[in-house]
């Protein structure tokens, strides 16, 4: 049964009409996406300022230059051993990786 004496044309370009519309709100929440991360970038004006930010590009005042997050590649590796009543106890801790510390580069 039909409802309100729908035919199947009709009810096939209701359908494709509802792709087209879920299309393009799809295009529209991935543009805004794309515009809302080159908002995050951030104007600094001296060192002091980069502690705790957490902006993945940053705009260096002095010269305009534009500034990309270097991520931490390094890996903690603790090695513990268990005392007579199970308690655990910390050895050694060693960071393996060549970079230890995230930066920022221009």
């Amino acid at each position: 049964m039909r409802p309100w004496g729908m035919t199947p044309s009709n009810i096939e370009s209701m359908i494709s009409n509802q792709s087209r519309i879920l299309a393009v709100l799809l295009i529209v929440i991935v543009a805004d996406s794309v515009c809302a991360e080159n908002a995050k970038e951030v104007v600094v004006s001296s060192a002091k300022e980069l502690k705790g930010i957490k902006a993945k590009k940053i705009t260096w005042k002095k010269d305009g230059a534009k500034m990309v997050l270097i991520p931490s590649t390094a890996k903690i590796v603790r090695k513990s051993t268990f005392d007579r009543l199970g308690d655990p106890i910390v050895k050694a801790v060693e960071i393996k990786g060549p970079n230890p510390v995230p930066f920022y580069m221009d």
